[in-house]
């Protein structure tokens, strides 16, 4: 008798513990259901995407409501087992994971909504501080009714969690089609587990392919799709290398099958004839990577109703500008490797400056070789400027193992003269107080030896606060558009705290230039120009926004200006800037190199035939360009002048494209695993025919 019932008591209990969860199950859906009509809400009032009522409701809360019940049926079997013996333990165990996945759920819409990134799993690769800084300075300085809404629905969610579904009893009949619903929900999200994400085709464009899809599955697909190849079969190796050097031997020779990346053709100089070569000195070098300089708002292509830097688009006219120019990352972390260096992507999603491999004799990066190693081999003096933490990013240990002489960054800057925005939490100091404390330092001497300094702004780095006080007045603002004869309300999708941050980056750097035309080094200085990566607002809505920012070489030594259609990227500058050097200037660089970029494309009609990565290590950003198509979420599309895309409709073509890139992702993780990028050794390589016919076969 006892025996039965206790298996009574038992059978009632899992029926309670089940029936129980689902409730659990039906509020936590309701909650997403609620965050997503608030999200929704807030990007059609306040926002610049444009979303319809389909995304929500056909898109974003079914993949949600997917999302929950696949995540329900994992925890499905434990809740059984403990509510056997305690549906009320079983009861807590469910609503405590509830609520903290709904914590997470917040989080990542708020960070959404804050940044226009979806998080992956690059989180992991943050260290504490970093980590710190960007709640510090982002979350904390950020609009007061996202904390508002974050704090609603996280009390909503508590309420509905341990109060409503305590509380409602369902009669029998009403529990038993409870199961039974959820039961063939369950059926039904099973077969449907391979589409728990959609592909960029079923949606207009990138934004509302980010919005649309359930951002705790692009999470968790992202941790997957970023693991790396760690163990190197040599006929794997010997095959990828071959295939790899055979579909880039237009620009390279490459003659190494130990470094795959290594070749030693001529330094080709596409800029000399734009320049004198009648200067008896050595050119200066200055590099201005500009935070968030984008060609959505900037120069000829942009995609407002006009471009909102006056002082750069006049520059331009005097320079040589690319109008069809991409960073090689959608943060900023791959400026510095690929523009000083032209590197491999590197093992983390991070890019190479983040890597935390552990080298010989204590370094923190493979063997490699760049334009500070080589100017200092001809005796120029090097220095780095920054107004924000030089050690973020990894930033520091980067150039400093690369032997910059003078770093400075926001520790240097003499706190009675330069002041800090105050009432709130600031990445650092302003553009214009990072040009007058390098002016302070920069010695006028280095006449006969040259100097190579590179300058890394600030002031166009969400959340906008880094302005002078008066930039963001609406007087000013309005006085503004007067002068560019701009209408205002066109650029309603920009926020006036971002209108405000551009307009005071560029008089930074039009305060720059006219002092540097003071000193008498300007004579012979090159300056090199570029965005870290274009600004997240989706002003396009288009697939690479994200990295399409404009280069402008200025120089009082141009002989012409000139505007070039042709596509390339940050890894092409330096072969270009050696090339010049090299041919037109007299200095010399070893003949092996390893530059993964091919130079810049100088065509004046719009031409691709470059192959370089983008973010190799992100599932949901294009990955590599091949030509004019690109590598995205595993499938290829074709891109025009204006970058429209469709998918490329040559199947073997696409194949090729896949192939190139898959070489590429393994050859990149060897070299940089194993320290094959380079060696200080290397000066000429594969001298003998029979060593480049077995290396190019």
């Amino acid at each position: 008798m006892k025996i039965k019932e206790n298996k009574n008591y038992r059978i009632s209990g899992l029926k309670k513990g089940v029936l129980d969860y689902i409730l659990v199950i039906t509020a936590l859906i309701c909650c997403f259901i609620v965050t997503r009509l608030l999200e929704f809400t807030y990007i059609r009032f306040v926002h610049t995407g444009d979303v319809s009522l389909d995304i929500l409701i056909f898109r974003s809360i079914n993949f949600d409501s997917l999302f929950v019940l696949d995540y329900s049926y994992v925890l499905l079997l434990p809740v059984m087992v403990i509510s056997i013996f305690s549906p009320r333990i079983s009861g807590i165990i469910s609503r405590i994971l509830a609520f903290l996945l709904m914590i997470i759920h917040l989080g990542l819409t708020q960070f959404f909504l804050i940044s226009n990134n979806i998080l992956t799993g690059v989180v992991f690769e943050f260290s504490f501080n970093d980590l710190m800084k960007i709640v510090s300075t982002e979350f904390t300085s950020h609009n007061l009714i996202l904390w508002i809404g974050f704090i609603f629905v996280l009390a909503l969610s508590f309420y509905l969690l341990f109060y409503v579904t305590y509380r409602i009893k369902p009669k029998r009949i009403i529990g038993i089609v409870l199961i039974a619903a959820y039961f063939i929900l369950g059926i039904i999200a099973y077969n449907n587990m391979d589409y728990t994400l959609k592909s960029i085709k079923y949606f207009d464009d990138n934004y509302q392919f980010l919005v649309g899809n359930s951002k705790e599955v692009f999470f968790l697909k992202s941790i997957r799709f970023s693991k790396n190849d760690k163990d190197f079969d040599p006929a794997r190796l010997k095959e990828a290398t071959n295939r790899y050097h055979r579909y880039n031997n237009k620009y390279f020779r490459f003659c190494s099958s130990e470094y795959p990346f290594v070749h030693n053709e001529d330094y080709r100089n596409v800029l000399g004839k734009y320049f004198r070569s009648d200067s008896t000195l050595k050119p200066n070098v200055v590099i201005l990577v500009c935070e968030s300089l984008s060609s959505s708002f900037s120069g000829p292509k942009n995609c407002t109703d006009g471009s909102l830097t006056p002082f750069l688009d006049s520059l331009s006219a005097h320079s040589l500008y690319w109008e069809n120019f991409f960073s090689n990352a959608e943060r900023s972390y791959g400026a510095l490797p690929d523009i000083l260096a032209s590197l491999p992507s590197g093992t983390v999603s991070r890019g190479f400056i983040n890597m935390n491999n552990e080298y010989d004799g204590f370094k923190k990066y493979p063997s490699h070789t760049g334009i500070i190693k080589l100017l200092k081999e001809n005796g120029y003096l090097t220095n780095y400027f920054y107004g924000g933490w030089g050690d973020f990013d990894n930033t520091g240990s980067f150039l400093k193992e690369d032997g910059i002489d003078n770093f400075i960054s926001e520790g240097d800057f003499d706190k009675s003269k330069y002041h800090k925005a105050k009432g709130e939490l600031v990445w650092g100091y302003n553009d214009k107080d990072l040009f007058a404390l390098a002016f302070d330092q920069l010695n006028e001497n280095h006449q006969d030896t040259g100097y190579l300094s590179v300058y890394q702004t600030l002031s166009l780095h969400s959340p906008f606060n880094l302005s002078e006080k008066d930039y963001y007045s609406t007087e000013y603002l309005e006085k503004k558009f007067k002068q560019l004869k701009l209408k205002p309300g066109d650029y309603k999708n920009i926020p006036d705290k971002v209108l405000s941050s551009i307009f005071f980056s560029d008089d930074a750097l039009k305060d720059f230039f006219d002092r540097y035309k003071k000193r008498k080094d300007f004579s012979n200085t090159i300056f090199i120009i570029t965005g870290d990566h274009s600004i997240e607002l989706y002003l396009c809505n288009s697939l690479f926004e994200r990295f399409r920012v404009p280069l402008i070489i200025y120089s009082p030594l141009l002989q012409q200006p000139a505007i070039f259609k042709g596509v390339c990227s940050h890894v092409d500058i330096l072969p270009s800037i050696l090339g010049l050097l090299e041919n037109n200037y007299g200095l010399t660089f070893p003949e092996a190199k390893h530059w993964i970029g091919a130079g810049l494309d100088t065509s004046c009609r719009f031409h691709a035939d470059r192959n370089f990565p983008l973010s190799p290590k992100s599932q949901f950003l294009p990955n590599y360009i091949s030509g004019s198509d690109a590598l995205f979420n595993g499938q290829v599309i074709k891109f025009d002048s204006m970058f429209n895309y469709k998918h490329e409709p040559d199947n073997k073509k696409a194949e090729k494209v896949k192939e190139l890139f898959r070489d590429y992702l393994y050859l990149n993780n060897f070299v940089c695993l194993e320290n094959k990028i380079w060696n200080r050794d290397i000066q000429k390589c594969a001298q003998t025919k029979d060593e480049k016919k077995e290396v190019l076969k």
